[in-house]
């Protein structure tokens, strides 16, 4: 139940980079640069901490957790590395971008950057909630 978010998340994203070349529009109202790499950093980070998330409330060591989140982040690098690919060879109008994978990994080792607080805001938040005063 724990990585049901992930999963769902995960399917998200395969249907968006799945959509062929002509489902996006070439023209938008505002112009940012580069939106598209910014999406992929936030689609991947998103995935990589929905994935991390039920191994934070748990009572791990520290050094474990980061090795985990580590794994989940090769994994996530991995799914868009795939994912280029199938873009390349059976995706309609969509092609191989290097920059995507530069993107998705950056999405994928930003909860490593972040991990310290991470870990603890969610020990302090279950640490609250397990923490109960028994009157004497």
């Amino acid at each position: 139940m724990k990585f049901i978010p992930g999963i769902c998340w995960f399917i998200i994203t395969l249907v968006l980079l799945s959509l062929p070349g002509s489902s996006f529009p070439k023209e938008s109202a505002f112009h940012i640069p580069h939106l598209d790499k910014i999406v992929h950093v936030g689609l991947f980070a998103v995935l990589v901490f929905l994935f991390f998330r039920p191994f934070l409330k748990r009572n791990i060591a520290s050094k474990k957790k980061k090795q985990i989140l580590f794994w989940i982040a090769i994994a996530g690098l991995t799914y868009g590395i795939v994912m280029e690919f199938v873009q390349k060879f059976w995706i309609p109008n969509r092609s191989f971008d290097v920059y995507d994978i530069l993107a998705d990994g950056v999405g994928c080792f930003l909860p490593l950057i972040f991990f310290r607080q991470l870990v603890k805001k969610f020990t302090a938040n279950t640490a609250k909630h397990i923490t109960t005063e028994v009157p004497l």
